[in-house]
Parts: C-alpha cells; structure tokens; sequence
C-alpha cells in the first residue's frame, strides 16, 4: 500500500458552501442545510481494528490538481493519509429527526475485509494478488438484468 500513497492525493466529502456544520465529533460529523442533515460516521481500520477518524475541513478553490483541475469553490472534510482503510457511513436525514448510531464493524477473515453496519449494510473486498482492490458481491452483477421492462 505505501507504494501508491504518493499517486493518490487527498480524499474526502466535498460539499456546496451552504452546507453548515451543526456539531463535530471525531466520530460524528453533522451538517445540515435545505431542511436536511447530513450524519457523516467516518472511520478508519487501524491495527486490525475500526477506530474513529476525525476529518479536517479544508476550503477549496480548485478541484482535483491530479485528474480534473478547474476553478470550483467549496467545502471538503478531508481523511487523514496514515491508514491503509477508511471510510463514511452517510446518512441523510430531515432536520432535527433522531438518527441512530450505525453500529459500524469490520472484520478480517481469510482476506477479506468486512464492513457492516446494524442496519444491514455490508461491503465485503479483498486485495488480489496484484495488489489491486476487489468487491464481493453475494449476487454476480454480471447476470443482474441491465433493463427489466414490465413488472
């Protein structure tokens, strides 16, 4: 993995100026603007382990140097660069509605890396022999129906 931090850049959640925060926690980000919040979860694995992984707001004024730069104002959360996995579980919900805790777990076993949450959600990946990144789909999405007319 320490290969390829060098090509990658910063990653992070960029939103329009009239998203504003409403609280910050390391592990709980709340933005709220056009009658909405915004609960962002981030996460990162460190040690084998699901950690909090507080986000640092940077302001832009340009997007990507690396692949698509042009002149664009807004607002990013940015991911620390030290661990090898991290992620945001992203809820979206009407302004002052009680959202719960995901409950967000991850799991290595025989590698592959699990990413749940108490709700359902699950992303299950592995790294090939390559070194390059793969999902895990319970149903191959190569036999899922492209177009499905009628009921």
């Amino acid at each position: 993995m320490a290969e390829y931090r060098e090509t990658f850049g910063e990653f992070g959640l960029g939103l329009s100026d009239k998203w504003k925060v409403k609280s910050s926690a390391a592990d709980h980000l709340v933005l709220e603007a056009y009658g909405y919040e915004l609960h962002v979860f981030p996460f990162a694995v460190r040690e084998g382990k699901l950690s909090d992984c507080p986000l640092t707001l940077k302001h832009r004024t340009t997007s990507s140097p690396r692949y698509h730069p042009r002149p664009i104002v807004f607002d990013e959360w940015v991911f620390p660069d030290q661990p090898d996995w991290f992620g945001v579980h992203l809820v979206l919900a009407r302004s002052g509605e009680r959202i719960e805790d995901p409950g967000l777990r991850y799991v290595l076993q025989q590698g592959i890396h699990t990413f749940s949450s108490k709700q359902g959600h699950r992303i299950r990946l592995f790294v090939a022999e390559k070194g390059d990144t793969r999902q895990l789909f319970n149903v191959d999405p190569a036999l899922m129906p492209l177009l499905k007319i009628g009921r």
